[in-house]
């Protein structure tokens, strides 16, 4: 199930398979870091700066994992934009468990609306 995709410019090289944040300029996006507030995950194609880059919004979208990660885990960026096990604020929920460098599909959450929300994975699945 995909989720609402909108396109940005790449402020610097953004992969595929990563979340992603808003850049310091309007209509540019980048890698998210950990910590930053995520408002998407980029889709299976990487961007060159300047150029194009889709942003899926919602719904579940396919994240490359930094780490081990369980199905049910709250997930969040690594320093990279992976998704690792969440330690604090999630932006989504891991549907399947996955290994670094495996793609797995997760349930986006409103992190960039309300950082305090928290989902159980039911909630998410569900949402």
């Amino acid at each position: 199930m995909k989720g609402n995709i909108l396109n940005f410019t790449a402020e610097s090289a953004v992969h595929a398979f990563r979340f992603a944040k808003i850049g310091t300029a309007e209509g540019k996006v980048k890698e998210a870091t950990a910590g930053s507030v995520v408002f998407g995950a980029t889709t299976d194609i990487d961007s060159e700066a300047g150029h194009p880059c889709d942003v899926q919004m919602d719904g579940i979208a396919r994240v490359e994992c930094g780490g081990s990660v369980s199905a049910g885990d709250k997930v969040a960026p690594d320093a990279n934009g992976k998704a690792v096990k969440a330690t604090g604020n999630s932006c989504a929920v891991a549907i399947e468990s996955g290994v670094s460098g495996d793609i797995i599909r997760v349930k986006l959450v409103e992190s960039a609306v309300n950082t305090s929300v928290e989902y159980t994975a039911e909630e998410a699945v569900d949402a």
